[in-house]
Order: C-alpha cells, then structure tokens, then sequence
C-alpha cells in the first residue's frame, strides 16, 4: 500500500490531470453507498474507527490502490476472501489534496 504522500498526479501541460484509483475499504468501517468525498476524507482520517457501528473499537483504513495495483492483490488471490468494497474513483490532485495549490 502506497503512503498518502507517495500518491502523484501529473500536471503536465499546466492542466491538472485526472487519475482513476481504487479506494478500498472494510465493510465494517462504513457502508459502500457513501460519496466519493466521503470515502477520500476517511482516507486521509484513517486509520480510523467505524462510522457505522459505535460499539466498534477496531481501526480501519482506506487504501487507494492504482487499478494495476489492484488487480495485481486480485490476480494473485489475497482479494477474494474479504469483506471490502471497492469504488473506482476518477481524482485529481486538488480532491485528494485541497490543501495544496
């Protein structure tokens, strides 16, 4: 898993660019029908506890992953067994990082 600052989006020709990554996440941290916004903020929040079940005191994280990444954990057999939800997630720079300018 990359670190949250390893994670790069080109700005080639002075126009951001946009990047598709997989954003993965237990099923016992929060729901899949949350927003794209939600899923990146507890991104950058986790680990964390669960949103969904207060009784919960395990810690969670959200992982982004590049789709090769990704099918790379598929392909080599240590996806098929979890409880996580996926949700493919078109970014640029300024969603995954509105700090920066």
């Amino acid at each position: 898993m990359k670190s949250k600052e390893q994670i790069t989006i080109p700005d080639h020709t002075g126009k951001r660019e946009t990047r598709l990554l997989a954003f993965v996440w237990n099923c016992g941290f929060f729901s899949r029908d949350v927003s794209d916004e939600k899923i990146i903020e507890m991104w950058r929040k986790s680990p964390a506890r669960s949103l969904d079940d207060p009784e919960d005191e395990t810690f969670y994280d959200v992982e982004c992953l590049t789709p090769d990444e990704l099918a790379g954990r598929i392909n080599d057999e240590s996806f098929a067994h979890t409880e996580d939800y996926v949700r493919f997630i078109n970014v640029s720079p300024n969603l995954l990082y509105p700090d920066r300018k």
